[in-house]
């Protein structure tokens, strides 16, 4: 029982941290499951590690590295209504960690089309939101179906994943300056923000921030970094 429990606390720490959680948080939820079950269990937990130690029994040390960017809300909602149905003993120890699993490798909710028609919307309401100009809308537009298409093309491939920040950014910013030098638009460089919103860090910096607010220097400053960089490499490309 205590080994299923912590290879589940190992799977469920890994899902939380993927879905934007902040390590503190995460420690407070893998406790609170291990209380439901009547055990008691020592967590520490990082972006990148995890830690578990359980009632001098089992102990566990893994990685959590995960594939760029968040996963998606639908899978994180299922993932919290897992956690509830654990704690309030609806659900059995051996069969959340094989839902869990389900949830964490199942298929995108709208599909691939699906996909690249909501990045299409995300990129038509920035670009509204940032200069409501129409012939840059329309502009910025077409830069979002290149970059869309390429989120779809990495989805799911974690090599292609970790590149994909810098290929979307020169592919979008290539075609930009070439039609603005062929005088086909005008304008100052917002056209090419909608289209690259999704790679923006915003999460990252954003939990990394929270985390050293709340004393967690490692985690935090790991992600203010991280998502620093990140930044960095989209303007230098850029």
């Amino acid at each position: 029982m205590t080994d299923k429990l912590v290879e589940f606390l190992e799977e469920l720490s890994r899902a939380l941290i993927a879905s934007g959680n902040s390590v503190s948080e995460t420690e407070r939820i893998l406790r609170g499951v291990a209380e439901s079950q009547n055990v008691e269990v020592e967590v520490s937990v990082l972006p990148t590690m995890l830690i578990i130690k359980a009632a001098g029994e089992t102990s566990r040390m893994s990685l959590a590295a995960q594939s760029p960017g968040v996963m998606p809300l639908h899978q994180v909602t299922k993932i919290y209504r897992l956690i509830d149905d654990v704690r309030s003993g609806r659900t059995e120890i051996s069969g959340a960690l094989d839902e869990l699993r389900e949830i964490v490798g199942g298929p995108h909710r709208f599909g691939r089309y699906g996909m690249f028609l909501g990045y299409l919307l995300l990129s038509v309401g920035i670009a509204f939101l940032i200069q409501p100009d129409l012939n840059l809308v329309v502009y910025s537009s077409f830069l979002s179906l290149i970059s869309g298409a390429l989120i779809v093309l990495g989805y799911g491939n974690r090599r292609l994943s970790l590149i994909m920040p810098v290929l979307a950014s020169f592919t979008v910013s290539g075609v930009a300056f070439f039609l603005i030098r062929a005088g086909a638009v005008t304008g100052n460089l917002t056209l090419i923000v909608p289209p690259l919103i999704y790679f923006i860090p915003g999460v990252t910096l954003t939990t990394g921030i929270y985390e050293l607010a709340s004393g967690e220097l490692v985690s935090g400053s790991s992600r203010v970094i991280y998502g620093c960089m990140v930044l960095l490499l989209l303007f230098l490309v850029s």
